[in-house]
């Protein structure tokens, strides 16, 4: 039975790490929209023992997206918006992650949003929805060539 349980979580684990397509919007879309418990990294790479950095709330309005959380917060207008894009990312093959990536100045910059409940697992289509939120944004902003296709 161990050996049993173990192969399962190893195919989960591979299944998990494949290729996710960013979701369609299934459902209305209404701004400002708020979500609750999501983590935060601003990096692709894995910040050390977790996938997070910070754990708080994000606020998709017809300008912005914000993330407030315990350890500081992050404002991107959706003009500094290089790419969106949804899917698994370094360090974490259970969860679907949205990723921002948008310029400061010169520079790039990156934040990653994640559902945060029941360690991730729980999320329930979380950051699917933040994901279709911000596309719907940038869509009525005439800023949707931004978002990847996978």
């Amino acid at each position: 039975m161990t050996k049993f349980v173990a192969v399962l979580v190893i195919v989960l684990a591979l299944l998990s790490g494949c290729a996710t397509a960013p979701p369609t919007l299934d459902a209305p879309v209404s701004l400002p929209a708020h979500f609750e418990e999501i983590w935060y990294r601003p990096s692709l790479e894995k910040p050390g023992f977790f996938v997070a950095t910070d754990t708080g709330a994000v606020t998709v309005a017809t300008n912005s997206v914000t993330f407030i959380g315990e350890k500081g917060s992050t404002n991107i207008n959706y003009e500094k918006i290089q790419s969106l894009s949804f899917g698994k990312v370094q360090g974490d093959v259970f969860n679907d992650w949205v990723t921002v990536k948008f310029r400061d100045g010169d520079i790039d910059l990156y934040a990653l949003l994640a559902s945060g409940k029941g360690l991730g697992w729980g999320g329930g289509g979380v950051a699917a929805r933040i994901f279709q939120t911000i596309k719907f944004a940038l869509d009525q902003k005439g800023l949707g060539s931004v978002v990847e296709q996978k």
